[in-house]
């Protein structure tokens, strides 16, 4: 879960790219790409998902995709 919270937070806050979060050893381009997908379906701000209580958290990012 701090994986994901940080990958959003350099993300959105520190203005990174997915490449250079990927360089600093945080995680994969793909998962990166997964993460910020799910972050901006969520129609969430930043400041809200990074303040989300843990089992808020997981429903949003661990829970599978639902199809269309």
């Amino acid at each position: 879960m701090n994986t994901i919270k940080e990958v959003l937070r350099l993300k959105y806050l520190s203005k990174l790219s997915n490449r250079k979060i990927e360089l600093l050893g945080i995680s994969s381009k793909s998962a990166i790409s997964n993460y910020t997908r799910r972050f901006e379906k969520s129609g969430l701000s930043i400041d809200e998902v990074l303040k989300m209580r843990e089992e808020e958290f997981c429903e949003l990012f661990y829970s599978k995709p639902k199809s269309k």
